[in-house]
Order: structure tokens, then C-alpha cells, then sequence
């Protein structure tokens, strides 16, 4: 996840000390006087030591399947924060409960290196920095793409699944590449023509952001996307020029690609340090620098 290193280096600036750690033990976690869990479901009976300030961070409602059943659980069962943080707000009341505990909806922020410019030769025509997966609809997409661009070069950068892989294994054109680290990847983003964000039309995916997106568009890239709610608000807003492709792809052609007028909207909000200072977190954790 980079908000964790985003965040460790952001209270680090701050000069407070933070420490990620994987399934943690009540032990380890007595040490500490703020404990901030990415949800999921919180295992941990932090709130017996009513010293501590616990906060509550969902990056993503639940996936299918059963959804919003298991949006239900997680409502039901975690315990009460201090603070909850949402990328957002329309997981309250679904995710989470409706109530007076304090909310933060941020943005989703970006990796200053994306904000670069730098300038490689293209070794591919189209890039997907994102996990080939069923769920995703990435063997949908990639195959009406192949069947537009049957000579077309295609890197997809991600935790794939083999399913998905295998698919393709044929076409030398289509190459799967394991997740890279993010100054990496913002090397390859520079290597290809276009960048592909495709999202499934439906709950949760539609109405949460796309970090992918938001990568490639500080990146400066030519964004080919399918619709759906939250990049249709995030293209009107930002006066972003995107291609956005028909559900059936009737759309999609070399010649349309080339004459659109691709257009990088102004993401400098998206920066982590921006993001930071609209939370406003100094209200709400002791011995943040005032």
C-alpha cells in the first residue's frame, strides 16, 4: 500500500516516529501512543488502554463477492475508533457506521516522483499498472484491445493471476511483469504510448478512486479509461482530457486515438504532502508538531 511509506515518511518529516507492522501482537502494539489500522477488520482489543488513539483507515470498501455483506460484518463488528479515514465518503453508513465519531475523507495522493518528467524511448504501445485479475475484468478488456490492435505491444504490471496469464500466453506481444517499485514504474509509464485504467462498472470499484489513474495522469501519460461513476466526477472536475472507451469498444481505433486531444489535468493537489496538510491531523493526534 503506499500510503503506508507515504504516511512513515510524512510523521518521520514531523519528527515523530512510525512503525509499520504486519498483524501485530498486543504486546508490540503497547508501546505506541497512536495505533492506525488499515481495515479491514480490527482483530486487536486496542481500546482497553483508553490512552491510546486508534484510528480507522479504509482505502477500500469490500470486493465480491458478497460485498455488501461483508461490508455489513465489518460495520457490525469493529470496534469504535477516535478518527476514521475514508478515500470515500459514501463508505459511511455502509462500511462503517453513521455516527459522531470524527471522519476524514482524503484524496487519494501521489508519489512525487510521477510528477517528474522524463523522457525514454516507447518500447510499448499500451500500459496496465495494475494486477490482471478475473474479478478486474482484465481478460475482457485485454482481449478487445488485442483484437483492435492485433500488432500492438502491451505491458501489465502486477500481481496476475495465472488463470488471466495463461489466457494470453500465445501472443508474444502481451507481456506480464511482476509489481515494480514506484520510481520504476513511473520509468515505465514513460515507455509506453498510452495507459490503460479499466474499472468494473459496479460496487465497490465505480465510486472509489483509481490510484492507477491518478498515477498516470501526474505522470502526464495519454489515459484511455472505460466509464463509470467516480472517473466520469474526476474527469469533469479536472478538465481532464481522457479517451474514454464504449462498453463494447465499438470505439476503439489507432486513427481515434491519434486525432484525440489528450490533455493532463493540473494534479498538483494529488501530491502526498498536499493531501497531509488538508487532513489536518495536528487536530487530532497528540504530539503532532502545531
Amino acid at each position: 500500500m503506499p500510503e503506508i511509506t507515504a504516511y512513515q515518511s510524512y510523521f518521520e518529516l514531523m519528527g515523530m516516529q512510525a512503525t509499520p507492522l504486519i498483524h501485530p501482537s498486543q504486546t508490540e502494539m503497547e508501546v505506541f501512543d497512536v495505533l492506525w489500522f488499515f481495515m479491514g477488520i480490527q482483530k486487536h482489543l486496542s481500546k482497553k488502554n483508553k490512552k491510546k488513539i486508534v484510528v480507522h483507515e479504509y482505502c477500500s470498501a469490500s470486493t465480491p463477492p458478497y460485498a455488501k455483506l461483508k461490508d455489513l460484518v465489518k460495520k457490525i463488528i469493529n470496534p469504535t475508533p477516535d478518527l476514521r479515514i475514508s478515500l470515500a465518503y459514501k463508505h459511511r453508513g455502509t462500511v462503517f457506521p453513521i455516527d459522531n465519531i470524527p471522519l476524514i475523507t482524503r484524496r487519494q495522493g501521489v508519489h512525487d516522483c510521477f510528477f517528474e518528467r522524463v523522457i525514454y524511448p516507447k518500447e510499448y504501445d499500451f500500459i496496465y499498472a495494475g494486477s490482471a485479475l478475473t474479478s478486474r475484468k482484465t481478460d475482457k478488456w485485454l482481449q478487445a484491445f488485442v483484437l483492435k490492435f492485433p500488432s500492438a505491444s502491451f505491458l501489465l504490471v502486477g500481481k496476475h493471476e495465472p488463470h488471466v496469464m495463461k489466457q494470453f500466453q500465445s501472443n508474444t506481444n502481451i507481456h506480464f511483469k511482476r509489481p515494480v517499485p514506484i520510481p520504476s514504474l513511473r520509468t515505465l509509464l514513460a515507455t509506453a504510448h498510452y495507459a490503460i485504467n479499466y474499472v468494473p462498472n459496479a460496487y465497490p470499484f465505480n465510486i472509489q478512486p483509481s490510484t492507477k489513474l491518478l498515477e498516470y495522469c501526474a505522470a502526464g501519460c495519454n489515459v484511455i479509461s472505460n466509464r463509470y461513476r467516480w472517473v466520469n466526477e474526476f474527469s469533469q472536475n479536472m478538465n481532464a482530457g481522457i479517451y474514454f472507451i464504449d462498453d463494447q469498444f465499438d470505439n476503439l481505433s489507432a486513427k481515434k486515438l491519434e486525432q484525440f486531444n489528450f490533455a493532463t489535468p493540473d494534479m498538483l493537489t494529488y501530491k502526498w504532502a498536499t493531501v497531509f496538510e488538508e487532513m489536518h491531523l495536528q487536530k487530532y493526534l497528540p504530539g503532532y508538531p502545531k
